[in-house]
């Protein structure tokens, strides 16, 4: 397992959920034998409610990550883990980072702990600095096919047949723009 992940593709197609799955499946008690997390260890469990003292999500406030929160991560990501096999982070919207905030998670990535993960989420990994960059696994993640997209709008929505193929139209591969769509016309 790496210590930074840079996990890019268009908004909605799950990067987040995948970050995630995989937090869960790097400290998971119960791993099966597909690498899959058995969602009902206790570390898998605090993970998916956000309790584990060893994993955070950063996300960006009034469309920013300021130098403060990435203080805090430099402050915390340097103890050991206190439940859990690995320390995860995962900065959402990585690309919001200002140039403060890009240049001390820099100095993170240079020495990073050995039991920790971060892992960046973005759809624009164009306007992230090219040396946390190069210091990333980067991972794309590709619109999902239509076949694909209609079968998680069948198990979570009860949109008729034109709604649902109309909405397959509109969302471009994004499962999540579909069900933001959905949740529109199921308002309407």
């Amino acid at each position: 397992i790496g210590h930074s992940y840079l996990f890019t593709g268009q908004e909605g197609v799950g990067k987040k959920l995948a970050a995630i799955a995989f937090s869960k499946a790097i400290n998971c008690t119960n791993l099966s034998k597909e690498q899959d997390p058995c969602n009902q260890c206790s570390a898998c469990l605090k993970i998916e409610k956000g309790t584990s003292a060893d994993f955070d999500i950063i996300s960006p406030v009034d469309s920013v990550i300021k130098i403060e929160k990435i203080r805090k991560l430099k402050n915390d990501i340097y103890f050991q883990p206190l439940e859990n096999k690995k320390k995860v982070t995962i900065i959402d919207d990585s690309d919001r980072m200002t140039t403060e905030a890009s240049n001390s998670l820099l100095k993170i990535l240079e020495e990073p702990p050995e039991f920790a993960v971060l892992i960046l989420i973005t759809a624009f990994p164009d306007a992230i600095l090219p040396t946390i960059l190069s210091r990333c696994c980067r991972l794309s993640f590709k619109p999902l096919s239509v076949e694909h997209q209609r079968e998680i709008l069948l198990r979570n929505t009860s949109l008729g047949k034109s709604q649902l193929e109309n909405i397959l139209k509109l969302s471009y591969g994004s499962p999540g723009k579909a069900l933001d769509l959905a949740g529109n016309q199921q308002k309407m």
